[in-house]
């Protein structure tokens, strides 16, 4: 036990732990500071390797205390001293055990920091909005493009909501197979999409890829991703799925009702599986955000006609098509994991 009593107001009394031989491979310093009023608090210097000294802990005290130092390792590879800041002060004894008395020197004042507020870390990668196909939901498509994001994780993060409409159950299979009764892939649940093809039958996807089909609620999820953007965002980029591809066109074109809060703006849009939006007649202009394109080559939801087609509506200069050889999937090989990496970071330094 130290006993360390202030001659000034805020005296500053610290402890220091010096190894006197290199056999004690390390140690560590800890104490409690006890005050006349009753108070006490733990206070701890740290640990070093292989070093020969360290300060280990330096308090102000305002009224007698009693300072306990528990050193680690044997006793007599350290020895303990106490010194005083303050130059009015007169000198204190020093207590040591082991070694030879050094004489300690004179601690520099410390100054206050003009802002002592934790300094926030800035973000710099790409945040990119991720719009799922028909009948999915973003903790589904979180969970199918794991493995995506995770090799993405140094330069793009991705934020994958779930579309506004929610579709109804599909009815039953009147003939099922033997064993599968409650593991049938139709029992999907919270299935959503971003537009319908049919008013009275919302899960009826019967000639969506037709030119003469009609987009209905719309309007609902344009105003949904306008607020979404609004509040989460800004979003740097725009990665749609199937049907969330074609939401992607409709975006970039700027098909949003009158009323909504903001239209969202984006640096580059990636697109995995999609079709054109043809379904609603509105502003068709051309597309100036750079894209890139991926479209499998053994794809029979969506062939990859439509998603050539898809691809007429960016500007030709910024658009990249890549083929592969899967099928209606996000292809997340390595191969394709960098050439996605490698056209975020192009959009993001060009932009």
């Amino acid at each position: 036990q130290i006993r360390a009593t202030p001659r000034l107001p805020d005296d500053a009394v610290s402890v220091h732990a010096r190894r006197t031989s290199s056999a004690a491979s390390s140690f560590e310093a800890r104490g409690t500071l006890s005050t006349a009023h009753g108070g006490h608090r733990s206070i701890c210097g740290g640990h070093q390797q292989r070093t020969q000294s360290l300060a280990v802990m330096s308090r102000t005290i305002t009224s007698p205390c009693w300072m306990e130092l528990v050193p680690w390792g044997l006793g007599r590879h350290w020895k303990l001293e106490v010194a005083r800041s303050s130059p009015e002060s007169p000198p204190v004894p020093k207590w040591q055990k082991g070694g030879k008395k050094a004489k300690m020197p004179r601690l520099p004042e410390t100054k206050p920091m003009a802002d002592n507020s934790p300094r926030k870390r800035v973000d710099t990668r790409a945040r990119i909005l991720l719009l799922h196909g028909w009948a999915g939901n973003g903790q589904v498509t979180e969970r199918v493009t794991k493995r995506l994001q995770h090799r993405l994780r140094h330069i793009a993060t991705f934020y994958a909501p779930s579309a506004p409409i929610k579709l109804p159950p599909p009815p039953p299979s009147p003939l099922p197979k033997p064993g599968s009764e409650g593991k049938s892939k139709m029992a999907r649940k919270n299935a959503r999409c971003w537009f319908v093809y049919n008013k009275r039958c919302l899960s009826n996807t019967t000639g969506f890829l037709d030119e003469k089909v009609t987009y209905y609620q719309w309007e609902e999820s344009a105003r949904f991703i306008s607020d979404l953007c609004a509040e989460e965002g800004p979003f740097d980029g725009l990665m749609g799925f199937s049907q969330g591809a074609a939401a992607c066109q409709l975006i970039l074109q700027g098909n949003f009702p009158s009323d909504v809060r903001t239209v969202p703006r984006f640096k580059f849009a990636i697109i995995a599986g999609g079709f054109p939006a043809i379904g609603i007649v509105s502003v068709n202009s051309l597309i100036t955000v750079p894209s890139l394109h991926f479209s499998g080559m053994k794809d029979t939801t969506v062939p990859p006609p439509h998603q050539i087609a898809l691809a007429r509506h960016f500007e030709k200069k910024g658009v990249r098509f890549v083929e592969h050889q899967g099928g209606h999937i996000v292809p997340q090989q390595a191969k394709y994991t960098k050439i996605v990496e490698d056209f975020i970071s192009n959009c993001m330094m060009n932009n």
